[in-house]
């Protein structure tokens, strides 16, 4: 069963850049490359860890799709992506890679693990600031189905303790919290 929702959570993760990706190219959503930038690193930064230190064999292919998806966006943001960048989008940006920076020299798993959750939040922030004007530029399906991927994720976990499940939690809830924020500012917007 872990190895299906494993499968599962690599499926989700390749779909929805399979979904978002076109959307990007057509002009449909702009990703701000100041969001997208942050997860890249992180989620780069930990396929290479486990790489190294063979901790989870699991998590390589998830972290493989995400990193894949994560790298593509970047990349198209710079082009495709949000071009009114305010001074909060850059504090945000910068904050986040100092923490990047922190978060690589700090030795306890907890407390590196709350930075992540930190610099994932702070990241959000630019694509946050950017949907509260333009909703419609950010795609409610890939951020709900990144939600769905971090809640399978949660079946395939080998150790359910604290440091293995925290983030993924995490994911599920500021994810679906963007996706609700999403379809509560298109309401507003629409009215």
């Amino acid at each position: 069963m872990q190895i299906f929702f494993w499968a599962l959570s690599i499926l989700i993760t390749l779909y929805t850049g399979y979904k978002y990706i076109p959307e990007v190219l057509q002009w449909k959503i702009k990703p701000h490359a100041f969001s997208w930038l942050p997860w890249m690193i992180l989620v780069g930064i930990a396929f290479i860890i486990q790489i190294k230190n063979h901790e989870n064999i699991w998590w390589f292919g998830a972290l493989a799709a995400s990193t894949l998806v994560c790298a593509i966006i970047f990349i198209l943001s710079l082009k495709y992506g949000e071009k009114n960048i305010t001074r909060g989008d850059i504090a945000s940006l910068t904050a986040c890679l100092i923490l990047i920076v922190f978060w690589l020299l700090i030795k306890d798993d907890l407390l590196a693990l709350l930075l992540i959750c930190l610099i994932d939040a702070l990241a959000f922030f630019p694509t946050w600031r950017k949907a509260w004007i333009k909703p419609r530029e950010e795609s409610i399906g890939m951020y709900a189905l990144s939600s769905l991927k971090s809640f399978f994720s949660l079946f395939w976990l080998w150790n359910p303790i604290l440091v293995n499940w925290l983030y993924p939690v995490f994911l599920i809830i500021i994810n679906l919290g963007f996706a609700l924020y999403l379809v509560w500012r298109r309401k507003i917007i629409n009215k």
